[in-house]
């Protein structure tokens, strides 16, 4: 009886759990799917809250830049009815509205504790250099693009008489390779560094190959990893060089 119990008892577990687990899965599928449901439509209601207030946000901007009339200069500075000095960028505020808009800098660098553009520039002698480099009759500007905004300022340290733009991305004085993201490039060899215009953010000098500020290979580095790799990164860098006439 003892044996036959026991039959019984594994054959009543085995039953019972084929029979109660597909519905305790049962319940936790739909106790999940009931929770993301709610999590949703909590995320729908925060969305739609964010786009109107973004579109009341944009709507502002628009209705204000509206109301100061702004019109280029032949510089490609902007002056507005109050005869503020502005400089044009697109400020990203998100998916709508093509996921940005039109602003104007009226100020240095970041705050309107700073200096307003009128009181600084030469809209006269303004002009833009390349890059993200410009200039007037006494300093060299820079504007360092950013979602918010980005900062237009006074370039400080550079050569104003020798400074000239390299490229796309660099420029040059007569002590230093410049980036336009990195500033100053201590790293890089100042009599070979050379890049082009189109070849964008690349360039090279005798150590080797570079992407905006980081070396990515040594001219031999570069030799052994297309020789030895069985990846095609080495290859594929090096016909991108090669297409913006990098490498010949």
């Amino acid at each position: 009886m003892n044996i036959i119990h026991i039959i019984k008892t594994i054959l009543f577990l085995a039953l019972f759990g084929l029979n109660s687990c597909p519905t305790f899965e049962l319940g936790k599928k739909l106790n999940e799917t009931n929770s993301k449901k709610e999590i949703e439509t909590v995320k729908s209601d925060s969305n739609t809250d964010s786009d109107n207030d973004l579109k009341k946000y944009l709507a502002k901007i628009d209705s204000t830049n509206t109301v100061l009339n702004w019109k280029k200069l032949k510089c490609g500075l902007y002056i507005n009815k109050d005869n503020e000095i502005g400089f044009k960028f697109n400020m990203v505020v998100g998916i709508s509205h093509n996921g940005y808009t039109t602003a104007y800098r009226t100020y240095l660098c970041c705050d309107e504790d700073s200096k307003p553009l009128k009181s600084i520039i030469d809209t006269t002698t303004f002009k833009h250099l390349g890059s993200t480099f410009y200039k007037d009759k006494r300093n060299i500007y820079h504007y360092y693009d950013m979602a918010g905004g980005g900062r237009f300022s006074i370039y400080e340290g550079v050569d104003y008489a020798t400074f000239r733009v390299l490229g796309d991305s660099y420029a040059k004085d007569k002590d230093h390779i410049y980036g336009e993201r990195a500033g100053i490039l201590e790293k890089v060899d100042y009599r070979t560094f050379e890049t082009l215009k189109g070849a964008g953010p690349y360039a090279k000098d005798k150590n080797g190959y570079y992407f905006w500020d980081d070396l990515i290979y040594t001219k031999q580095g570069l030799k052994d990893s297309i020789r030895l790799s069985t990846s095609s990164y080495a290859k594929d860098f090096y016909n991108l060089l090669k297409s913006k006439s990098l490498i010949k």
